[in-house]
């Protein structure tokens, strides 16, 4: 599952720019992608997966947080729905 800098990179957009679009801080993105202890609030990740055109379960699941309880919200007009997380369990006859 890419990153939340592989996500940004894809767009074309800077940390600098990805903030603005979401209306968070720089440092808030830096944070999230350098694998720091902050935990992000439901808003700012719902806001980066708006502008990264994602779920925000894609940013929590690669960025270590799964396991924080999150209420994410789909985007208007839309039905994304995250990728299952891979498993060994089940494959048979897949």
């Amino acid at each position: 599952m890419p990153t939340l800098a592989e996500h940004r990179k894809q767009k074309g957009l800077t940390q600098a720019q990805l903030a603005v679009h979401a209306g968070v801080a720089p440092a808030t993105v830096w944070r999230i992608e350098n694998g720091s202890k902050h935990v992000p609030d439901t808003e700012t990740i719902n806001r980066l997966a708006d502008v990264l055109g994602i779920h925000p379960t894609q940013i929590l699941l690669h960025e270590g947080e799964s396991t924080r309880r999150v209420h994410v919200r789909e985007p208007e007009g839309t039905s994304r729905q995250a990728e299952p997380a891979e498993t060994t369990q089940g494959k048979e006859g897949t």
